[in-house]
């Protein structure tokens, strides 16, 4: 399943959770910013992007292609909005978000990190299972 909803400042998509239809997720919202004239540069934009919708596929919904991932890319002058959403239980953000730093060798526990650190700012719903992502756009 994959829908996408589209206005002028805002696109909506709603998929399965599958890698593959992050893929196609990251493409909508690459061509919605190039619609858009956005001075946002896509590799940091995309880098977080996928990172944040792997996540919400992997650990928030576990895989469960039965489980829906809702994404929400709004551009409001210049801030760049996005939302993430899972069908998952959520996780402890509080305590994740007290780690600064995270070793170069570790294969997950980095998002959040790389989020902070593309000046992207960040807040969760209580759970855990929907991110916002706010970003002033130079």
């Amino acid at each position: 399943m994959f829908s996408t909803t589209k206005t002028p400042t805002q696109l909506v998509c709603i998929f399965s959770s599958s890698l593959e239809l992050v893929d196609q997720t990251v493409r909508q919202a690459v061509m919605f910013l190039k619609e858009q004239n956005s001075q946002i540069k896509i590799f940091g934009f995309t880098l977080i992007l996928r990172e944040a919708l792997n996540n919400a596929v992997l650990h928030g919904n576990k895989g469960n292609i039965d489980c829906w991932v809702k994404f929400n890319l709004t551009v409001d002058g210049k801030i760049l909005k996005m939302t993430v959403t899972d069908q998952g239980k959520g996780f402890d953000w509080r305590e994740r978000l007290k780690y600064q730093e995270a070793s170069p060798d570790q294969i997950s526990g980095r998002g959040l990190i790389l989020i902070r650190s593309y000046g992207y700012n960040l807040s969760f719903n209580d759970s855990g299972n929907r991110l916002k992502l706010e970003k002033v756009i130079e």
